[in-house]
């Protein structure tokens, strides 16, 4: 899961690209809150890796440029306790006018894209953000699934009510891309439902098995696809989950004898049934999302074969930088060593723990499943004090972390990430989301090919006797072997 499970906005974006080019906003605040802003935009359609920029404000001014790739780009404008949302095409030049002080704050816009702008800013004070939109379905996942469709319906249909009484001035195409949005984000949170709603049920995030009854949610969606939606993120959502939910609704689930079969299955349903573009996406985004979990060979053959039949394909960099990290995260590959400093001010380095096993965590306070994951890792450290719980936060917001650990009473050695997502450690350890956890054995080398999470006790705790029951060996240096007289 992306950033925490219920962490799913119109930013995530992930074939074909639309087209490219320059957006230019310009802004000025009067009573700024503070003397920046932050923007992000996402320009991929396999990774959620937004650009943030920090633009520091010269009298309340600002300006920045961005290149774009699709139709239209969200972009999100963060200042003080506002923020600001966009949908920017290739071209556009926005000047941004705006009261800091104003508590209803509704930003005023000028130049090329300022119907969208102005339409957005007055949605968000009335409606709230687009990316909201999945956040909303909340409300009913504790409902039965026919409630939960008519929830989300009653949502959608709001929304598409409010369009059409403001739409006044807006291209007859961004009408239709709000309208095929909400249509196709609708079918994604369906698609959320059978498991999210055993997670509201249960308080858990290990989730056993999940009752057919809730496949209800998700019986009826009809194939709606189409090549010309490509630049629509939800869109690309829904066909990336349709067929993966097709076949876990017939009980159709990897196991222990084919590990793969799920994705094999949805690779040729998809070049079977979905036009080209689409088909493509599809089978690039289940890849990308599995390179890191099957073996390494297979994860090349699979990645050349990808290669082999979509020669000129957009994603092959993204498939490509995944396969180097899931080679540099390989069970037996070295863990990469780094420095630490405590909440307390003192410093250490992974190296320091050799002769241990170590559960290295990735997490941050952000996100409930996070908070949940580290009530269990304190659960496990109580019995497991020969295992070096290691903790890495990727917070920004640093005494909420120092309170997170207190109030949580999470054991072990704290540190935190001040660059958060963006750090050098966080991206050399290839973190995707979080939580995140990597065993790392006597010798500093990654224990196993993916860690469990310590809430799921009845794999971890075999797993951790295991890891301990193994004897420690030191390894010989690599200078003594080759140094070692031969016989």
């Amino acid at each position: 899961m992306k950033k925490g499970i219920f962490l799913v906005t119109l930013l995530f974006a992930t074939g074909q690209l639309f087209a490219q080019g320059t957006v230019t906003i310009r802004g000025r605040f009067t009573n700024p809150a503070s003397d920046s802003i932050f923007i992000s935009h996402n320009n991929s359609r396999l990774v959620y890796d937004p650009t943030e920029y920090k633009a520091e404000l010269d009298e309340g001014a600002f300006e920045y440029t961005l290149q774009v790739r699709e139709e239209y780009t969200p972009v999100i404008i963060r200042h003080g306790r506002h923020a600001a949302e966009l949908m920017v095409q290739p071209g556009d030049s926005l000047e941004m006018l705006a009261n800091a002080a104003d508590s209803t704050w509704i930003p005023e816009y000028t130049g090329r894209g300022s119907d969208r702008a102005n339409y957005l800013a007055k949605h968000a004070a009335t409606m709230g953000l687009l990316d909201r939109y999945a956040i909303k379905m909340q409300r009913y996942l504790s409902k039965d699934a026919r409630s939960f469709i008519a929830g989300m319906e009653l949502e959608q249909k709001k929304e598409l009510d409010y369009l059409e009484q403001n739409k006044a001035g807006l291209a007859p195409a961004f009408v239709s891309y709000l309208r095929n949005s909400y249509k196709y984000f609708t079918y994604f949170c369906r698609y959320q439902y059978p498991t999210l709603h055993e997670v509201i049920a249960n308080k858990s995030y290990s989730i056993a098995a999940i009752p057919k009854q809730n496949y209800d949610a998700t019986r009826d969606i009809p194939p709606a696809f189409s090549d010309s939606l490509m630049g629509l993120v939800p869109y690309r959502l829904y066909a990336d989950m349709f067929y993966r939910m097709k076949l876990e609704e017939a009980g159709f689930l990897n196991d222990s004898i084919d590990g793969y079969k799920v994705l094999d299955s949805i690779t040729v349903l998809a070049i079977k049934n979905m036009p080209t573009a689409t088909a493509e996406f599809v089978v690039a985004m289940g890849l990308y999302s599995s390179v890191r979990t099957i073996p390494v060979k297979i994860a090349e053959e699979r990645v050349a074969a990808f290669k082999k039949r979509w020669p000129a394909s957009t994603y092959k960099s993204d498939l490509e930088a995944q396969l180097g990290i899931a080679k540099r995260l390989a069970q037996g590959e070295k863990a990469f060593d780094f420095t630490f400093t405590t909440p307390q001010g003192k410093t250490g380095k992974l190296s320091d723990f050799k002769g241990k096993i170590v559960l290295l965590s990735f997490w941050s306070t952000d996100y409930r499943q996070c908070i949940q994951e580290m009530r269990a890792v304190a659960q496990m450290a109580t019995k497991y004090t020969d295992i070096v719980f290691l903790h890495v936060s990727l917070d920004a917001n640093e005494a909420a972390w120092v309170a997170a650990i207190e109030e949580n009473k999470i054991s072990g050695v704290h540190t935190r990430e001040e660059a958060g997502w963006k750090s050098f450690l966080a991206k050399i350890y290839g973190v995707q989301a979080l939580p995140t956890f990597f065993f790392i054995d006597r010798d500093g080398r990654f224990a196993l090919k993916r860690t469990p999470y310590p809430s799921q006790s009845g794999i971890m705790a075999p797993t951790a006797d295991s890891l301990l029951a193994k004897p420690y060996t030191p390894e010989e240096p690599k200078d003594k072997k080759e140094s070692a007289p031969k016989e």
